[in-house]
């Protein structure tokens, strides 16, 4: 299904809504319902981080740095496979492309801001130079929040800080071939969580990305894209601002690490745009958490839980894009399949008690296809039938004892998960003229093997 831009932000789409958890820190995106790890979040088409707090303190789209992003690209529904599983849709943010100039030229920019109801402030600038053959930038920012008042004049606890720097290059290394490399490094520290058991004590995270794209490879590829990323996030979560509220001092920490790449190609004619490859997707998490008793017979005691039992997973996949047009027609198809593997290689004993097989391999096959029309300069109409599968998340398969989710409860994982899959279809009926824009856009879906938490 083609995709919906929406410039930088969440709020200039009305699908899209956001949980908050924190009043100034980490929204966490839902669309069309959809959330979590049912959506798939990436930058630049690959970038993803894993987050490290099974409640979301920190989901992906907190690392998402949004002054280097220039464009949100949305593929809604389970109709674009092109960058991994899609069951509910594929958020994927986008920075500039770089620019090759034939003089050499220095660029910049520093913004600030500030909130008055919770004294906030952010600030973020950018420098960099250009040539005919390179591009390179340093970025930063950083922001400071403090607890604001509601329209009842009540205190929300809203303190967070922030701060990030980065590091971009592009290399034109002929005509025809870019190579391109960034790290980023981001941090946040004292971040109030009221609607959760704790609160973000530091959170620091490593994000590197790089590509080397060829194009006009010859008469049939019109161009090779390679890329490879690697995240890396080291949390800590705790309740030591909240010391009248518990009789135990609780800290629970978390380090998760993805390594993943991806190999395309692209056929693109006048009628024809084909994109096809394979991507590969590593996850690894592992924590736990020390809770000293205060209070009671066990004060002065420290229980070491496993909260994550360093869990990974593995999924490989191949997939195709195809659009041809034909006419005032435009047949799209997009499929994939995964394989997807998962183990805890240091499980709690209650857990191997409860589970007896930690493995499990699933293979996930996904499709879609869909047909629209430009009937005149004015209307078009389409429709898209659509399956996606995706394998229960780390968290969801391995966490032990936690309390996630929507439920004050602890959980425990389940290892044997079925995949989810979410079968949809989309209908769009578009009108657009010099002055005015209108569409109406429905759609149905239903969810077998749901995953709650």
């Amino acid at each position: 299904m083609g995709a919906t831009r929406c410039g930088t932000g969440f709020a200039t789409n009305t699908w899209f809504s956001a949980i908050k958890k924190s009043g100034g820190f980490a929204f966490d995106p839902t669309f069309r319902g959809f959330k979590a790890d049912q959506l798939n979040v990436l930058t630049n088409g690959a970038l993803s981080t894993l987050a490290a707090c099974p409640s979301r303190m920190d989901p992906p789209t907190s690392q998402v740095l949004i002054s280097q992003i220039e464009q949100l690209e949305v593929l809604k529904g389970p109709h674009n496979f092109r960058y991994g599983p899609a069951v509910g849709g594929v958020i994927n943010f986008k920075t500039s492309p770089p620019e090759f100039t034939k003089e050499y030229k220095i660029f910049g920019r520093i913004n600030g801001g500030f909130e008055s109801n919770g004294e906030i402030y952010r600030t973020e600038g950018a420098l960099g130079t250009k040539s005919k053959n390179m591009q390179l930038s340093a970025t930063g920012s950083y922001s400071k929040g403090h607890d604001y008042k509601d329209g009842n004049d009540s205190v929300m606890s809203s303190n967070f800080e922030r701060a990030s720097a980065g590091l971009h290059s592009d290399f034109l290394i002929n005509k025809k071939n870019v190579l391109n490399l960034s790290a980023t490094r981001s941090f946040a520290k004292d971040v109030d969580f009221p609607t959760l058991m704790m609160d973000l004590l530091s959170d620091k995270a490593w994000m590197l990305q790089g590509g080397y794209k060829v194009n006009g490879l010859g008469n049939w590829i019109t161009s090779w894209h390679t890329q490879g990323y690697a995240s890396f996030v080291d949390h800590l979560m705790g309740n030591k601002f909240r010391p009248g509220a518990l009789n135990m001092d609780a800290n629970t920490s978390a380090q998760t690490k993805v390594l993943g790449g991806r190999m395309e190609f692209a056929v693109i004619n006048s009628k024809t745009e084909i994109y096809f490859g394979i991507d590969k997707k590593d996850e690894w998490e592992d924590g736990n958490r020390e809770k000293k008793m205060l209070t009671g017979p066990m004060a002065g005691k420290t229980i070491i839980d496993t909260i994550w039992q360093d869990s990974r997973q593995t999924r490989a996949g191949i997939f195709a894009d195809w659009h041809y047009q034909l006419s005032k027609f435009r047949l799209s198809v997009s499929a994939r399949i995964d394989a997807v593997k998962s183990d805890a290689k240091a499980p709690a004993s209650k857990f191997k008690k409860e589970y007896a097989d930690l493995k499990s391999t699933d293979v996930n096959p996904s499709m879609s296809i869909g047909f629209s029309r430009q009937w005149d300069s004015q209307w078009f109409t389409g429709l898209w039938l659509g399956r996606g599968v995706r394998s229960a998340s780390i968290s969801e398969k391995f966490i032990n004892s936690l309390a996630i989710g929507i439920d004050p409860f602890e959980m425990l994982g389940n290892p044997q998960l079925k995949p989810e899959a979410n079968h949809q279809i989309d209908g769009i009926v578009g009108y657009k003229s010099a002055r005015s824009s209108i569409q109406f856009n429905g759609f149905s879906s239903m969810v077998s093997n749901y995953i709650r938490l």
